[in-house]
């Protein structure tokens, strides 16, 4: 959407654009402010800094709306990515100087997004359309996620995941996967929808659940549940390791991987996988190794020669970048062309930048900067210039101008001769007088000629209706003045002329001809002769009429292109505008313009932007300085390294580590390499075969050697060294590396039997390999500290171990030489489904302890020779004594491990540490409870019973040679039981149910198959667990064997209704609404009420706790003043406290029903309850800022009392004295006068 032509010389203060995007409450608003003579591009930076500023202030609801400047001036907006429409007004002084008017101009052509929507099972996922922009994997991303944010959220979760896939083309396509227990699921699309789903319902019939598969080991086959996840398969093969003798657990190194571990005896093992893919297991038996191994580091002997400066590196002068200033100006109409370079110039150091007219200093900074790119020269804006920075290693910077193409200004050349508008041209004949005969009139205009006859007598007003009827449709008129005939000619201004062949209609034979007619005519501009542009090329801007869309073009002409290259340039950039161009056949260019007559004209870039075509030179621009130091290496001759200075802002650490790689890259030739010591000296060291070198400074280094030349010969040079294997001496040569070290070791393989290998998983060591077999080896070497071997003979046993062994009742079983006593232990005990003995260990857990069977019988105990164990090596035969209980083993009855008999054709299969105990529970299992077994201690006898007492039961025998039924003390196989047949069983067996619980999208149900193949029930704990995701729960009936469902706690509200299928099934179809009543929803029912009275005291306690008109838990704000100035204060922050601000709310009947809604509820009163603590910290915090303060004034108040005191109240002590000492002398003064007038009286009377 674009606006008018833009003007801002009559902008006022209260100029400014409004921006409107959207409708309703999605209204985006942004308002620009302008400023007078500001430009078109400056408008655009206005506009830009004000969405950012509105995006950063709406960051949920960001606009995408964006401006430009087109070729014309004008502004150009472009709508938000989301199709919204965008409006756009101007007001205030000057407004139409925008380009806009008051009244918003809005977007036409914005399209919204549209929607559809994918049905996966009951769950809509509403698909949007993309953006504006936005391409094919962007929209492809937002499908995957709408999709897979359904999989395990939302009501109700979908279960399918999607993906997409190449459809064998250029194209992709939608995969829905379903839930990995085999699940299938029904995928519905919208009508007319692009995701590639019908308008009619899908189902899926692919879908199978995961079946059970075996892993065999040590020829023990271990079941591991269908749709089990690694911790099952793990759970599953340590179920059997007592008989297998193997554990299992997650790979620490990968947790998708199960890790076997054999035997702590060392002993090899099997394994096969009836499922390779799923278990990563070969189905063809694997058996472990047994060989021994060893690791060491081998590192070459021998010394480089080391030298190391005698002073701290010190960089050589570092390179200075040179500045440029120019004060700017901005170019005229034609713009201008400037080239910047640096140094040399050349590939990535020129540069050429093509200023608009107008520009500002801004946007010519960021014209040259995106030019620069990343060479390292930047310009910047510095008040009214443009500073520009040289690159950081010194060199130089010039920038001119480039001068405009030979006839052309940068002011443009108009074209002459076009005329825009014709002219009718007019012929006025003579004076019309009488015809004496007949007068022929032939009226021609450009390619029509006309005549016309007028019989003799014929009037001029008659004469002007004939004329005027001949001439219909020729566009040209005819009229009578005064006197005569006058004609008019068309409208295009074709030359008109009239001729008579007689002369009394006011024509002549000689042709009357218009004069005043004109034609519109195209306009032509002719430039100099053409001369091909020179360094920096030319830019010519043709523009007719009054330029804009389609009437301004842009033509490049390259440095050197002739005048037939040039030409082409501007007719492709011209194409249909109308407007030519041409050699005019003297070397020069010829614009035509437009048939229409529009004025044209032709401007060149130039000079400009305040440069000239001389070159303004940077200034300041230093190059780096550089040293050498020459190295004589091992191989003779020697070798110059030349040490840069930085460039400009280098740090010393780097100059020093390019000083480093400049002597490294050199020690392919000179065997030396370089590194910096902790305080910052270069050290040389030499190559490793120990040899010299010589290293010299050059005059002036500050590298830290000196002009004299100093030689390193403090190198080692490498010896051979023996490596002894098994007796055998292996000579590694001097020099040698780890390869040429291992290749020593494997020529020996046949005679000492050791392979040798670069260690996987020891980085730089070498891994010796013993038989595979197991046996042990000796290694020793003559260089340890080269070789990573001990110098002292070391025995190496295979990885687990076999160096020792104890033989119980027969059986030798390993232990490995550096075993603990719970992996002896552990060692013996895998061993007891053959000996029939167990290790322990006794009261002070130091000592082996054995342990025979329960039956009594005596076991041998051997121990090898120098065995770790404590055993004797000679035989020793413990006795004991049988009285079978539950706890004894199986052997006790005469069975082994791997023995079997069959309960009604049901396998009950035995380990050697089953016990009889473990037996009689195994019956049931096997069985599904159809036949249960027990065991009389008191009289050692077996009985086996069924559920049903019309069910037959029949024993069988296995097929080892101890699998016998007279084991168990029956020589009776078969028991008759009323009319059952030893083949009966459960009426449930093969019958399925769906239960369900709740209703609409909110129902959950779990469908169940009764049985005892794989993925079908058989007990009460798999029943439960198949319920538990419909949120229902079973019973059964200890006295009616009967099962009952029930909705679990958290639903308890909820209907609850089961679909029953199978011929015969003891469960039947129907539904059971939910019994809400009693004692228990009485006791809830007066909890919403309790509820709800707390709520309302919480929110009048809040209402009460004002003072003084403020209620800072209504949300009042309370400013505490700390001095009679109010300078000094404290703004305490209230917040409304009361249950709707904490997210609690008023409860109904049902809220307390189930308990997932109670939990609800509890979880608002703990996120209300950390609210209210958060709050009462935040008042805590203010309330101690308040005490400090009051407890300060109060001092302060203290202080000031003391003080005025001091200053007016009177010392009462001093006082008191002061009145005594007044009183005596007053006291004393009366003395005296009474004296006086006493001795006057005394001398009168003497007188007398």
């Amino acid at each position: 959407m674009k606006g008018g032509a833009f003007d801002a010389s009559g902008f006022g203060s209260d100029t400014k654009l409004t921006i409107k995007a959207g409708a309703g409450t999605s209204e985006r608003t942004i308002e620009v402010n302008l400023t007078q003579n500001m430009t078109a591009d400056q408008a655009v930076e206005a506009v830009g800094t004000a969405i950012t500023a509105f995006n950063g202030a709406h960051p949920k609801d960001k606009s995408t709306v964006t401006v430009s400047r087109d070729s014309s001036g004008q502004l150009a907006f472009k709508g938000d990515t989301n199709g919204d429409q965008i409006r756009v007004s101007a007001s205030g002084t000057g407004a139409a100087g925008t380009g806009f008017g008051a009244t918003a101009t809005a977007s036409t052509d914005n399209v919204a997004a549209q929607t559809q929507k994918l049905t996966i099972g009951t769950r809509e996922i509403t698909i949007s359309g993309c953006r504006a922009g936005d391409d094919a994997a962007d929209v492809r991303k937002a499908v995957l996620k709408a999709i897979n944010d359904a999989t395990s959220a939302g009501s109700p979760p979908t279960g399918v995941s999607a993906t997409f896939e190449s459809d064998g083309g250029t194209g992709q396509r939608l995969v829905l996967g379903g839930k990995t227990d085999g699940t299938n699921f029904t995928v519905t699309g919208s009508p007319g929808n692009t995701h590639g789903f019908g308008a009619t319902a899908l189902t899926t019939a692919n879908g199978a659940p995961a079946a059970s598969q075996t892993l065999t080991i040590n020829g023990t086959q271990v079941t591991i549940p269908g749709g089990g996840d690694i911790d099952a398969a793990v759970t599953a093969i340590n179920n059997q390791k007592g008989t297998t003798g193997v554990s299992a657990a997650k790979d620490p190194a990968d947790a998708t991987r199960l890790l076997l571990t054999g035997k702590a005896d060392g002993s090899a093992f099997t394994v096969a996988s009836s499922n390779p893919v799923s278990s990563g297991f070969s189905a063809t038996p694997t058996t472990t190794s047994l060989a021994a191994t060893v690791s060491g580091v081998f590192t070459p002997d021998g010394t480089p020669a080391t030298a190391t400066a005698s002073g701290v590196f010190q960089a050589p002068a570092g390179a200075v970048a040179g500045t440029l200033t120019a004060a700017y100006s901005a170019p005229s109409a034609g713009g201008a062309r400037l080239t910047v370079t640096s140094g040399a110039g050349g590939t990535g150091n020129t540069f050429t930048v093509d200023l608009a007219a107008g520009d500002s200093k801004e946007a010519a900074a960021r014209k040259f900067n995106d030019a620069f790119g990343t060479s390292g020269i930047k310009a910047e804006v510095r008040g009214s210039d443009l500073v520009f920075t040289g690159k950081a290693d010194g060199s130089a910077l010039s920038i001119n101008g480039v001068a405009p193409l030979d006839g052309f200004t940068t002011a443009g050349a108009n074209s002459t001769g076009q005329h825009a508008t014709a002219t009718r041209g007019t012929v006025t004949g003579g004076s019309y007088g009488t015809l004496s005969a007949d007068t022929k009139l032939t009226i021609t205009s450009g390619a029509t000629s006309l005549d016309v006859t007028l019989t003799t007598g014929t009037s001029l007003g008659d004469a002007v209706d004939q004329i005027t009827t001949s001439l219909s449709g020729t566009g040209i008129t005819v009229s009578a003045d005064s006197t005569g005939l006058r004609f008019t000619g068309t409208a295009d201004g074709t030359r008109l002329s009239v001729v008579s062949d007689r002369t009394g209609a006011g024509f002549t034979t000689t042709a009357a001809a218009s004069s005043d007619h004109q034609a519109i005519t195209a306009g032509t501009l002719t430039g100099a002769t053409y001369a091909a542009p020179g360094a920096g090329g030319a830019t010519l801007t043709i523009t007719s009429g009054s330029g804009g869309a389609g009437n301004v073009f842009t033509a490049n002409i390259a440095a050197g292109d002739s005048i037939s290259a040039a030409l082409n340039k501007i007719t492709t950039a011209l194409g249909a505008s109308g407007i030519s161009v041409a050699d005019d056949g003297t070397g020069k260019l010829r614009f035509t313009g437009k048939a229409d007559g529009s004025i044209l004209n032709v401007a060149s870039t130039g000079p400009g932007g305040g440069f000239t075509a001389t070159p303004s030179l940077s200034t300041g621009q230093k190059a780096a300085e550089s040293q050498t130091i020459t190295i004589r290496g091992a191989t003779g001759g020697d070798q110059p390294i030349t040490i840069h200075g930085g460039a400009a802002g280098d740090s010393d650490a780097k100059v020093l580590a390019g000083a480093l790689q400049a002597i490294n890259d050199k020690s392919g030739t000179t065997g030396v390499t370089a590194s910096a010591s902790a305080n910052g000296e270069i050290v040389l060291k030499g190559a490793a075969t120990g040899a010299g070198f010589t290293v010299t400074g050059g005059p002036n280094s500050t590298a830290g050697f000196g002009t004299s030349p100093v030689t390193a010969d403090n190198g080692k040079a490498s010896a051979a060294q023996t490596l002894t294997i098994n007796g055998t001496e292996i000579t590694i040569a001097a020099s040698a590396d780890q390869t040429a070290a291992i290749a020593a070791i494997n020529r020996a393989t046949t005679t000492t039997g050791v392979s040798a290998a670069l260690d996987p998983d020891n980085a730089g060591k070498i891994k010796l390999t013993g038989k595979a077999d197991g046996s042990a080896f000796t290694v020793q070497s003559s260089n340890a500290a080269s070789s990573g071997f001990s110098g002292i003979t070391e025995r190496v046993n295979n990885n687990q171990g076999a160096a020792q062994s104890v033989t119980v009742n027969g059986t030798e079983i390993a232990i490995a030489a550096s075993a603990t006593l719970d992996e002896a232990m552990a060692a013996i005990n895998a061993k007891s489904s053959i000996t029939g003995v167990t290790a322990g260990r006794d009261q002070a857990g130091t000592k082996l302890t054995f342990t025979g069977g329960a039956d009594g019988n005596s076991f041998t105990i051997k121990g090898s020779e120098h065995n770790t164990l404590g055993l004797a090596s000679t035989e020793a035969s413990v006795a004991g004594s049988f009285d079978p209980g539950q706890t004894s083993l199986i052997s006790a009855l005469g069975f082994k491990g791997g023995d079997s008999f069959s309960v009604n054709g049901q396998s009950v299969n035995l380990t050697a540490t089953d016990t009889i105990g473990s037996l009689v529970q195994k019956v049931g299992a096997a069985t599904n409870g159809a036949v249960t077994a027990s065991y009389d201690a008191a009289t050692n006898k077996f009985s086996f019973t069924a559920a049903d007492s019309r069910t037959a039961v029949q024993l069988g025998d296995g097929s080892t040679a101890t699998s016998k039924v007279s084991n168990l003390g029956f020589a009776t196989t078969d028991f008759a039981a009323g009319g059952g047949q030893p083949t009966s069983q459960s009426a449930l067996a093969g019958k399925s149910i769906s239960v369900q619980v709740g209703s609409g999208a909110s129902m959950n149900t779990a469908t169940i198959t009764f049985g005892t193949a794989p993925g079908q029930i058989s007990t009460l704990a798999q029943l439960n667990e198949a319920l538990a995701p419909a949120n229902a729960q079973a019973t059964i009936d200890s006295l009616t064997g009967k099962i009952s469902i029930t909705t679990a706690n958290d639903v308890g509200a909820q209907n609850l209704s089961i679909l029953a299928s199978g011929t015969g099934n003891p469960f039947t179809t129907g539904s059971a609404t939910a019994n809400l009543g009693g004692d228990g929803l009485n006791a809830r029912n007066n909890l919403v009420q309790s509820y709800n009275d707390l709520l309302k005291q919480m929110d009048q306690l809040a209402s009460d706790a004002g003072f003084n008109g403020v209620n800072l838990l209504s949300g009042d704000n309370l400013t505490i003043n700390f001095n009679e100035k109010g300078s000094s204060s404290l703004k305490v922050q209230g917040s409304a406290t009361n249950a709707a601000s904490l997210g609690l709310s008023a409860v109904g009947q049902t809220n307390f029903q189930e308990s997932s809604a109670i939990k609800k509820i509890v979880d608002q009163i703990n996120s209300a309850s950390s609210q209210l603590q958060s709050r009462a910290a935040a008042l805590g915090s203010n309330l101690a800022v308040v005490q400090n303060r009051q407890d300060f004034t109060k001092q302060i108040i203290n202080v000031l009392d003391t003080g005025a005191a001091n200053l007016t109240s009177a010392d009462l002590n001093e006082e008191a004295a002061n009145s005594q000492a007044l009183s005596t002398r007053n006291s004393l003064a009366i003395s005296a006068l009474s004296l006086a007038n006493q001795s006057q009286q005394g001398i009168l009377q003497l007188l007398r």
